[in-house]
């Protein structure tokens, strides 16, 4: 097997299991929390999406295509890095403001901790995210590049 099917394969397997693992414990924590404790879970959760798309910057999509043009591994992991590097003024920036509106952002979602633990999901859900889009990048397809010039 092919190192690019392996790691399809390995992509593929992970997000199978993260959408089963998401679903589950949907279901444990309806059972266990109860509806009020659901509620401050997803509202939390979408504190901590919204927040992460600032986060991010479009990043993620820019380091698939990098490193798919990328032609070995040095060269993957200098976008790789670089990356994480571009990503730290905006995580610092949007993890500052959810500190600084933290008693807010208690208000809102109904939990004593939401700042720093929504500070800590953003940077778990962008670095994550960041991690996949170069394994996405890492086994995308080549396409043949065809010439523009037409014979006449």
């Amino acid at each position: 097997m092919g190192s690019v099917d392996r790691a399809s394969f390995a992509l593929f397997g992970s997000r199978i299991l993260s959408q089963l693992l998401g679903f589950v414990s949907v279901i444990y924590f309806a059972q266990q929390i109860g509806a009020e404790g659901l509620g401050v879970y997803f509202t939390f959760v979408t504190v901590v999406s919204v927040t992460g798309v600032f986060s991010k910057l479009g990043l993620p999509g820019a380091v698939v295509k990098r490193m798919n043009q990328a032609t070995n591994a040095h060269d993957r992991g200098k976008y790789l890095s670089g990356s994480f590097v571009l990503l730290t003024v905006p995580f610092v920036i949007t993890g500052g403001l959810l500190l600084l509106f933290g008693p807010h952002l208690t208000d809102y979602v109904g939990l004593a901790a939401a700042a720093p633990l929504a500070v800590a999901g953003v940077a778990m859900a962008v670095s994550s995210n960041l991690l996949s889009s170069a394994l996405r990048g890492k086994t995308a397809w080549r396409r043949p590049r065809f010439s523009n010039s037409s014979t006449k």
